[in-house]
């Protein structure tokens, strides 16, 4: 459901929308490949795919869903490329 992450916990507004989390990162990964037509090459971790991907700090599916929202990127890769990489600090 949609409510303010940061917010004093008002009611969640469009309930009737409301999808589980593995649904929504379905969304914002795979389909987000389909809908742009590229999902031969892009959309899942696969050999031979240009899948950009994110590290997180926590595993989201085994926190409290109002905990999500609290999620830090550790290691973000474009194209091959880290973009962002907090994981280099924590180990070197």
């Amino acid at each position: 459901m949609r409510s303010d992450p940061s917010g004093p916990g008002g009611a969640p507004v469009w309930a009737e929308q409301a999808v589980d989390l593995q649904t929504a990162l379905r969304f914002f990964a795979i389909n987000g490949a389909v809908i742009n037509k590229v999902e031969g090459v892009d959309g899942s971790l696969q050999a031979g795919k240009d899948t950009d991907f994110i590290v997180l700090d926590r595993n989201v599916s085994k926190v409290p869903i109002t905990a999500v929202g609290q999620t830090q990127i550790l290691l973000l890769v474009v194209t091959g490329v880290a973009v962002v990489d907090k994981l280099k600090r924590r180990y070197n």
